[in-house]
């Protein structure tokens, strides 16, 4: 998945076999400092206004540096590359989180195949 946005960088999904956990490795620049969720969307699209229904699953939190840099794994066995809950063709957003805020999703991608892992600039 490469992230457009303000932010740059990829995240990269693997699974050794069906049963195993996902791991997921990110590295992203240019986001602002602080706490971030990472949050794998039910469509393949960040809509205007992300509600809590298009979620489908919350990887956690990631701290980005005062740089605005983050490199994170997360493993994750909810997370899947194949199947009905796959997160293929699935949107990704990267929020800050502010304290008694709403969510600001400041970078999106979609979930996509690649023989190997790639960077793309955007």
């Amino acid at each position: 998945c490469n992230v457009a946005g303000q932010a740059r960088g990829t995240l990269h999904f693997s699974q050794t076999n069906i049963n195993a956990p996902t791991l997921i490795r990110l590295s992203l620049k240019g986001l602002m400092p602080g706490t971030h969720a990472v949050l794998i969307l039910k469509m393949g699209h960040l809509p205007d206004f992300l509600m809590s229904d298009a979620i489908l699953f919350n990887l956690g939190n990631i701290l980005v540096d005062e740089s605005g840099f983050v490199e994170a794994l997360i493993e994750d066995s909810q997370v899947e590359l194949s199947g009905l809950l796959s997160v293929i063709g699935r949107g990704v957003a990267i929020c800050h989180q502010m304290p008694n805020s709403p969510l600001l999703c400041v970078a999106s991608g979609v979930v996509g195949i690649s023989q190997k892992p790639f960077r793309m600039k955007l």
